[in-house]
């Protein structure tokens, strides 16, 4: 059964949050142990812990808490304050992914700073797409343990799952897609005619900005930065891999 990296949010207060949390540091061992705690009440949802770093306390939202928080600011000592939920990485059969996110008080969130996986309160109100709504079955299951990549040959996903892992619909939906925003690309060279090349560099007699081929690496990397933000424009800097580009970096030396 395929396992997956995931963070599991479970619903349980924290009194001292802060000192817990560092005093879990400077102890694995008991880190561990409040870890699989958190997780005991997952009996049978093939949920197990992956890290014998400290379960991260999760603070509420509240206003007397954003309060106590904001007292943080002053030189002087402030009380600690109690965490809401508790985080915890763990590993998870790929099947129990849909059960585990529909039990009470857990939430399930992609093991990557940028993906929310677990179907967010009120995401239908935020025009969520459908691919959105799948997200749950995009995990990436390739594992890297023994240095093995995924299947040469495996397809492709579309660009809207792409997007949906990167979690840009948020961004979008606040009105930034990469307007006003130029992104210099350092590489072998972008197509102009594909993408928005709009300047750029290179020296004398060397190839010009924006007259690679589509099937350069510069111009995948043109593909990468507009998934992420359609209205920005580029600039092309053709520099590597290219004889007499000018040179982009300096050159080693030898001695």
């Amino acid at each position: 059964m395929p396992r997956t990296r995931v963070l599991v949010e479970v619903a349980q207060k924290q009194e001292e949050a802060f000192a817990r949390f560092e005093a879990e540091l400077a102890s694995p061992a008991t880190a561990l142990r409040h870890s699989e705690s958190v997780v005991d009440g997952l009996v049978g949802l093939g949920v197990d812990v992956a890290t014998d770093m400290p379960p991260v306390p999760m603070l509420s939202t509240r206003k007397e808490t954003v309060a106590t928080l904001e007292a943080f600011a002053s030189e002087e000592s402030s009380p600690d304050v109690a965490a809401s939920s508790i985080v915890v990485a763990a590993e998870v059969d790929a099947s129990q992914i849909q059960t585990l996110q529909e039990q009470s008080g857990v939430r399930v969130w992609s093991d990557s700073p940028i993906e929310l996986v677990g179907a967010c309160a009120g995401c239908s109100s935020h025009g969520e797409s459908e691919t959105e709504s799948h997200v749950a079955g995009l995990f990436d299951r390739a594992s890297s343990a023994g240095g093995t990549d995924c299947r040469p040959f495996r397809s492709g996903v579309s660009v809207d799952d792409i997007r949906t892992l990167l979690g840009v619909q948020r961004v979008w939906l606040d009105g930034f897609r990469g307007q006003n925003v130029v992104v210099g690309i350092v590489d072998e060279g972008v197509n102009g005619l594909e993408y928005p090349v709009v300047g750029g560099f290179s020296r004398p007699n060397a190839q010009l900005p924006g007259t690679a081929p589509i099937t350069s690496h510069g111009s995948m990397c043109a593909a990468d930065v507009l998934v992420a933000a359609p209205a920005a424009k580029l600039y092309d800097y053709p520099f590597l891999g290219i004889q007499n580009s000018g040179g982009a970096l300096p050159p080693v030396d030898s001695r």
